[in-house]
């Protein structure tokens, strides 16, 4: 049995709410990839480029349309000043024909845009590039083909917790993820009558994007004059906790008693 001051430890497993890996293949079967943005390792945010392909017909056409569009203006900006000039002819059925036109060829390259836009790969969050496929290198790719592998994270975790510790929503706690710490802050608690769940953001997201869990110690405060043993000599059974001492004769006498903390392999008795 040991006497003095002992400091209880939370120790708290976070779990990542929304973590998700993405695997990205082409658009379209037989395509050329054009250029790789990214390589394994990388941190990525929404938005950013991760590969492209080549699409020179649909580039053709949209420079077709873009010079046919050019003639369109040009003419219509004649039709216009000849109606001016020119009071004895009519011309207003060539120039609404003329704005109809360049409606329809505006909607035709509007929609090949579209298109391109398909023939590049975009990250969808926050993430980390996990694997970049030798595929890329290939002379065509098809829609089967498994190019990149991206592990996104919203950097959010969460937590059960019946411990009575006094938490408070904006407070900032350390957690650790292998070799790495990052600060992490409370921001949502939701209560029920035995436990509490916790919801935390981490503060750098670069740091904890690959982490499925984080690790989180809250040393708690300080017992005074506390009464614990090693937790192996207590004997627990169904809600009762009983402690043994030996009497003269080496025989062991139970004892019930009321328990407290669970601190680093001991337990204190209150």
């Amino acid at each position: 049995v040991l006497k003095g001051d002992i400091t209880p430890k939370l120790d708290l497993n976070l779990s990542a709410v929304n973590k998700e890996n993405v695997k990205y293949t082409p658009p379209y079967d037989g395509i050329q990839v054009d250029e790789v943005y990214v390589q394994a390792g990388d941190l990525v945010k929404k938005g950013d480029k991760l590969i492209s392909f080549k699409s020179s017909e649909n580039e053709e056409k949209i420079n077709e349309y873009q010079d046919e569009l050019k003639m369109q203006q040009l003419l219509l900006e004649h039709y216009e000043k000849l109606a001016v000039t020119d009071k004895g002819t009519d011309y207003k059925e060539d120039i609404e024909q003329l704005k109809k036109d360049m409606e329809v060829t505006k909607l035709y390259i509007a929609e090949l845009n579209e298109k391109m836009a398909s023939y590049t790969i975009t990250a969808e969050g926050t993430g980390v590039v996990e694997t970049v496929s030798d595929l890329v290198n290939y002379e065509k790719v098809d829609m089967k083909d498994k190019l990149l592998y991206v592990c996104y994270n919203t950097g959010e975790y969460y937590t059960n917790c019946t411990d009575d510790y006094p938490f408070v929503i904006g407070e900032t706690y350390m957690a650790t993820y292998r070799d790495i710490e990052c600060e992490m802050e409370l921001y949502e608690i939701e209560e029920t009558d035995h436990e509490k769940t916790l919801y935390f953001r981490a503060k750098d997201l670069g740091q904890v994007v690959l982490a499925n869990y984080m690790d989180l110690h809250i040393q708690k405060t300080s017992i005074k004059d506390a009464v614990y043993v090693e937790k192996e000599a207590l004997l627990q059974i169904e809600d009762k906790n009983y402690l043994f001492t030996l009497n003269e004769e080496g025989f062991k006498q139970a004892h019930e008693v009321e328990i407290g903390n669970w601190i680093d392999g001991y337990v204190v008795i209150k």
